[in-house]
């Protein structure tokens, strides 16, 4: 595959990525108040997901899966950048493969273990012996699946990964450097999110909110460089191709 078609598969897999990742995001926030619900006590989140129904489960499950779908962005994206620099960034790309499938992991959690103990949970015959087991099975997997996994690990990850990727086009010039530059101001801010995970099992760590403000700037950031490596792909394509002088 030639270099300019990897560009724009590349730029494809980033704008492909946001929309399978906003749709999703958007309906969870609107239907499920995501993620302010997941403040509120055990019995309250199991009985709005309940009530949420099949609808719910599979908005969880497309979310999952556009999170699964990042590894492809970043394998694509590496592939281009070996073609374009001859630089291999095979560690980064490890990393980044590894944010996509931590995150799938911590999302499945609410597409096949949550499910049935909101179920459970909201059985009229279930005792509330049983509902207080319920609420401590799910803190755990939810602590484990989703605030381990997926939250620290995958944010973890996907921080490495941006810094490979940020430092990967500072050493190319032009736009591309300009777009290299972007990503730093999220690390410091997906650094200081780690203190709202570990608030969330020691409350005597202070926790600050920056983990929104840094998902909005990194896929503002991926955004730009999909739509660049589009443009430029397409403005190649559509560039006359010059006669070679013999």
């Amino acid at each position: 595959m030639t270099e300019a078609r990897l560009r724009a598969l590349a730029g494809a897999c980033l704008v492909a990525f946001l929309v399978l990742a906003t749709v999703p995001y958007i309906y969870l926030v609107q239907t499920f108040q995501y993620d302010d619900i997941l403040r509120e006590p055990t019995g309250v989140i199991l009985a709005a997901f309940n009530a949420g129904g099949t609808s719910l489960v599979l908005a969880w499950f497309a979310f999952a899966l556009a999170a699964f779908f990042f590894t492809f962005v970043a394998l694509a994206l590496s592939r281009w950048l070996e073609a374009a620099t001859g630089n291999a960034h095979r560690l980064a790309t490890m990393f980044g493969v590894a944010s996509g499938l931590l995150q799938a992991i911590g999302l499945a959690r609410w597409v096949f273990v949550v499910p049935p103990l909101a179920a459970a949970h909201a059985d009229p015959a279930t005792s509330e012996a049983s509902r207080a087991a319920i609420e401590a099975v799910f803190t755990a997997v939810h602590q484990y699946g989703g605030v381990a996994i997926g939250e620290d690990l995958g944010q973890l990850t996907l921080l490495v990964w941006t810094i490979g990727m940020a430092a990967a086009f500072l050493r190319m010039p032009g736009l591309w450097k300009v777009l290299g530059a972007l990503p730093a101001i999220t690390v410091p801010l997906w650094l200081i999110a780690q203190t709202e995970l570990l608030h969330s099992a020691n409350p005597s760590f202070t926790a600050y909110e920056t983990a929104p403000f840094a998902f909005i700037l990194w896929q503002g950031w991926l955004l730009a460089l999909g739509a660049a490596l589009l443009a430029t792909a397409f403005a190649g394509r559509a560039a006359p191709q010059q006669p070679v002088m013999a």
